[in-house]
């Protein structure tokens, strides 16, 4: 098995940054540039935080989304859950015609050959966070994905699990990163 290094990945956007990482092809942060924070530098200096709805709001005083994984996605469910938190998967961004990252996609192999294509695309002017998951060559009796969202500590997390047909699927530890690979930019 290659063992790949763990690599951080940002998409901008005029309303948000959301912050990737390449092991387990997870969301691990967004930080709202429109939405202050209480506990921001200005909240925590005890003085009053003056923000007209819509504006940017500065560096320091953003709410940010974060505190571990956001969304993952695993296979199967129950005793035969197995993670894909610690694959380290391949990355390929696509950008637009400013050169701005729009779209990551993740991709991963397990020496039987099963893939899983993870993508998440944003649209500058929305929030919304597009994800799309494929995958192939899944062996008999392998479970269905399970996907898993946090929206904070204690707060919301949601959760949507697939009764798995057996516990089959192939161990984490099977698990290689897909060949090709783009380098992130810095």
């Amino acid at each position: 098995m290659t063992h790949d290094l763990e690599r951080s990945y940002r998409i901008e956007t005029p309303l948000y940054h959301a912050d990737f990482t390449s092991r387990g092809a997870r969301l691990i942060s967004v930080e709202l540039l429109r939405f202050p924070s209480a506990h921001g530098v200005t909240g925590l200096a005890h003085k009053r935080l003056k923000y007209k709805r819509g504006d940017l709001v500065p560096d320091g005083d953003r709410a940010v989304l974060a505190g571990g994984p956001l969304f993952g996605l695993d296979l199967g469910a129950g005793d035969a859950l197995q993670s894909l938190a610690d694959v380290v998967y391949a990355v390929e961004e696509s950008t637009d015609a400013a050169g701005a990252t729009r779209t990551l996609i993740f991709t991963a192999r397990d020496s039987a050959g099963m893939t899983v294509r993870q993508s998440y695309r944003v649209r500058p002017d929305d929030y919304a966070l597009d994800y799309a998951v494929e995958i192939r060559n899944v062996p008999p009796g392998c479970g269905s994905p399970t996907t898993r969202s946090r929206c904070g500590p204690g707060r919301c997390s949601p959760r949507a699990t697939c009764r798995p047909t057996s516990a089959r699927c192939a161990p984490a530890a099977c698990w290689a990163p897909a060949s090709t690979r783009t380098t992130p930019r810095a």
